[in-house]
């Protein structure tokens, strides 16, 4: 019988410093324009896809992206907290290329070490993780698709 483990992907194995509210304050802070951390925090913690898990996303399948979706939040978050709306939208498409910047990304000490036990015990990992599109490319970036033998994000299905 073979044996799986179920990993969740970011603050597990992997982890972006500051997440979602870092980038948008980094995105902020290059046009020079200074909002409380803790606004942009607030605004992190809901409005997008993950935070209303319990019901499909069809919106998510149509003739939008993903990225198309969450940029329009990010982009009325901006608006919101007093950014011009024409500036708005470019700091809200700044966000995807930002946020995957690979040198904000870290995998934790003990995760390559941890994967590589568990393998030798017989252990098939699978990444199941409400994350971005781009998961399974990160996880190549950080040197860590290896180690599975799927990689899903919710980003990619039907429920966010």
């Amino acid at each position: 019988m073979k044996k799986y483990i179920l990993w969740d992907f970011d603050c597990t194995l992997a982890y972006r410093d500051g997440k979602w509210s870092k980038t948008m304050n980094d995105i902020l802070v290059s046009h020079r324009i200074n909002i409380a951390y803790d606004s942009l925090r607030a605004f992190m913690g809901r409005g997008l896809p993950w935070h209303e898990f319990e019901r499909p996303h069809t919106e998510l399948l149509g003739n939008k992206t993903w990225w198309e979706h969450v940029e329009s939040y990010l982009e009325s978050v901006f608006v919101i907290l007093g950014v011009r709306e024409v500036h708005a939208k470019a700091y809200a498409k700044e966000f995807k290329d930002r946020y995957l910047d690979l040198s904000q990304w870290h995998v934790y000490e003990d995760t390559v070490e941890t994967l590589e036990k568990l393998s030798e015990e017989g252990y098939t990992h699978i990444i199941a993780s409400n994350h971005v599109p781009e998961l399974q490319q990160l996880c190549e970036q950080l040197n860590l698709d290896q180690y599975f033998e799927k990689i899903y994000s919710s980003a990619l299905m039907e429920y966010d």
